[in-house]
């Protein structure tokens, strides 16, 4: 059975400082960075993804647009 993680929240500020930090806390789930308080990104784990597939569905999404 896989335990799956609680997302975690960061300022922009703590996540420039902690970027490491916030890429291994990603693993398994996401990490939400705000800005002033609001959401402005998302840091998602690739830990048990087909990286290459995901890049592939990306490429099709923007090709798109």
């Amino acid at each position: 059975m896989t335990t799956k993680k609680s997302p975690r929240t960061m300022s922009l500020r703590e996540a420039k400082a902690r970027l490491s930090e916030a890429v291994a806390a990603s693993q398994g789930t996401y990490v939400l960075v705000t800005r002033h308080g609001k959401p402005a990104a998302l840091i998602v784990g690739v830990d048990g993804v087909d990286v290459l597939d995901v890049a592939k569905k990306f490429a099709s999404i923007a090709s798109v647009r």
